[in-house]
C-alpha cells in the first residue's frame, strides 16, 4: 500500500528542486499522477537526470512531451474560438490555463496538465458567444440550471478536440474573492 504521506513529502522536495532521499519513485509518480502535476517535474528531472532512476527521467519527459502536444491543440482551439468569438464583437477575458496559452511562450505549455480552456464574457454577450461557438460544431456538455444560485457556466465539448470550453459570465469560484473587481476587461 502506497503511503501517501510520504509520497507527498517526497513529491514536494522534488517540486521545490531537490532530490529526496529513499523515495518510493512508483508512489511519488503516482500521487504526482492524481495531482496532475506529472508534467511540472520535467525540470527537475532534467536537473537531476544522473540521481534519478533512468526510467523516472524517461517516464516524466515522456508525459511532459505529450503533454506538450495535448497544449498545442488546446492552444490551438483558443486561438480558433477567440476568432469566432471576436467575430461576433465580443471580448472575452481568458482565465487560469486559457491565460497562460495568450501569455505564456510555448516553452512553458507542457508543465501545466490542462483539461478545460475558461473564457469568461459579459453576461449581455453570453448569448452572442454561445452563437459563435456553437457555429464552430461545440455542443453543451452541461450547463448550470435556471435561478442557480451559484456562478452561471457553460461546458461546452466537441469530439475531436484535447479539452472542453468553460464559459463564464463571471470569475469561477466565490464571488467574494470578486466582489470590488467590477468589469474584468477593466484589468
Amino acid at each position: 500500500m502506497a503511503n501517501y504521506g510520504r509520497s507527498l513529502i517526497d513529491l514536494s522536495e522534488c517540486l521545490q528542486g531537490r532530490v529526496p532521499k529513499r523515495a518510493d519513485w512508483t508512489s511519488l509518480l503516482g500521487l504526482a499522477n492524481e495531482t496532475l502535476t506529472t508534467p511540472a517535474l520535467k525540470e527537475f528531472a532534467t536537473r537531476f537526470r544522473d540521481q534519478i532512476p533512468e526510467d523516472v527521467y524517461f517516464y516524466i519527459r515522456e508525459i511532459f512531451d505529450r503533454n506538450v502536444v495535448r497544449n498545442d491543440r488546446l492552444a490551438d482551439q483558443l486561438v480558433e474560438a477567440v476568432s469566432a468569438i471576436n467575430d461576433r464583437g465580443v471580448t472575452p477575458v481568458l482565465v487560469k490555463g486559457a491565460a497562460m496559452f495568450a501569455t505564456a511562450p510555448r516553452s512553458v505549455y507542457g508543465s501545466k496538465l490542462m483539461t478545460d480552456l475558461d473564457i469568461i464574457v459579459s453576461p449581455h454577450e453570453v448569448n452572442r458567444t454561445l452563437e459563435a461557438l456553437l457555429g464552430l460544431g461545440y455542443t453543451v456538455h452541461q450547463q448550470t440550471p435556471p435561478g442557480w444560485a451559484g456562478a452561471w457556466h457553460v461546458d461546452l465539448q466537441r469530439p475531436t478536440d484535447a479539452g472542453m470550453i468553460d464559459l463564464h459570465r463571471a470569475p469561477p469560484g466565490p464571488a467574494f474573492f470578486y466582489r470590488h473587481l467590477g468589469d474584468a476587461k477593466q484589468h
